[in-house]
């Protein structure tokens, strides 16, 4: 691409970066996966930890506001590997990468994502860890919505009574 070629002909300038950052935010608006594309480019020709970490995050969120969850998903993991973030910042970017997970028909790798978050505990903003339940909970409903009652109705009533019940204890 020419943002690489630019880069590889001047290795110490920031100028290839500033170029495509300053074009992404010219566009983020009017063709935001262009600007997402644009950012993501920019992370990777600088050799600036904390421009890398905030270009990468911008580049995912451009991509899940246009539903690439598949690059939203990508992004986050590099994100998250490569970034010190503090426990709010990373459990934020673990809800996001969650999200695109299930939306990428990922369930039980989201779900493992977002005990993460619940494991940081007490740490964490408590609108992070409302999200974050609310979001578990979505799995119980759904496993409970999925049992039919069907014959032997006791039975299934019975399976969907306790798995009713657990969901209510845990919420506690």
């Amino acid at each position: 691409s020419t943002a690489k070629r630019i880069a590889n002909n001047f290795p110490d300038s920031e100028k290839p970066v500033s170029l495509l950052v300053e074009g992404g935010r010219s566009i983020e608006k009017t063709d935001p996966l262009k600007a997402a594309m644009l950012y993501e480019t920019a992370a990777s020709i600088t050799n600036k930890r904390k421009d890398i970490k905030a270009l990468i995050l911008a580049a995912s969120i451009l991509f899940e506001k246009n539903n690439n969850r598949i690059k939203t998903e990508e992004l986050l993991l590099k994100y998250l590997k490569n970034s010190k973030l503090n426990p709010d910042d990373e459990a934020e970017a673990l809800i996001r990468l969650a999200s695109s997970q299930i939306y990428n028909g990922k369930k039980e790798i989201a779900y493992q994502t977002l005990r993460k978050v619940l494991r940081k505990g007490q740490s964490l903003d408590g609108k992070i860890l409302a999200k974050t339940r609310l979001l578990l909970i979505q799995k119980d409903m759904d496993n409970y919505l999925s049992i039919k009652l069907t014959q032997p109705f006791e039975e299934t009533l019975q399976k969907k009574t306790v798995m009713l019940e657990n969901l209510l204890e845990d919420r506690k």
